[in-house]
């Protein structure tokens, strides 16, 4: 993620743009740097506060909750493992709030979740809000085993479109 959230406004110059281009900081491969770098963090506190969420950032998200509910999907709201300060926590915690009684809109903190992931601080984060390699690997099989449990996809493997990813997994494979 620590590419995609800067690059929307690259999305008009195509896909390839968007995926391959290099900024200087190391090859980008499928939008993620191959970060094996590793800081060591406390875990961080647990905190329940409830502040504030952004006007634009609310707007934003019921925007997506919206569009995605007029394609009859639901929706997922994930936050990955990180030590944040308390002011962003409680902006998580009143993004689940406010979707808390909407069936088709889920919120994962992973941070909640770590212990059952075998996420730890001192190994898995790049820097306080970014996992590193070892960190996305154990993310990706948490989310992939909740969504397998959680949420009925189809198996596209075979599909008309399946190739492009057989591709983006050899690439990653060879280059990540």
């Amino acid at each position: 993620w620590p590419v995609y959230h800067s690059r929307y406004r690259d999305l008009g110059k195509g896909l390839d743009a968007f995926f391959y281009e290099d900024d200087g900081n190391g090859a980008i491969r499928l939008g993620q740097y191959p970060v094996f770098l590793t800081y060591s963090f406390d875990p961080p506190v647990k905190d329940d506060s409830i502040l504030p969420i952004p006007v634009k950032t609310l707007e934003y998200i019921e925007k997506f909750v919206a569009l995605a509910k007029s394609h009859g999907s639901k929706v997922v709201l994930m936050k990955t493992p990180c030590v944040l300060p308390a002011e962003a926590t409680g902006v998580y915690n009143a993004i689940r709030e406010q979707f808390k009684d909407d069936t088709n809109v889920s919120f994962l903190n992973l941070n909640e979740c770590a212990e059952q992931m075998g996420f730890n601080y001192a190994t898995d984060l790049q820097d306080i809000v970014h996992c590193n390699t070892m960190g996305n690997r154990k993310v990706t099989a948490f989310l992939g085993d909740w969504l397998e449990q959680n949420i009925s996809l189809p198996d596209r493997r075979g599909s008309d479109g399946w190739r492009q990813w057989e591709d983006y997994t050899a690439l990653w494979k060879r280059t990540g």
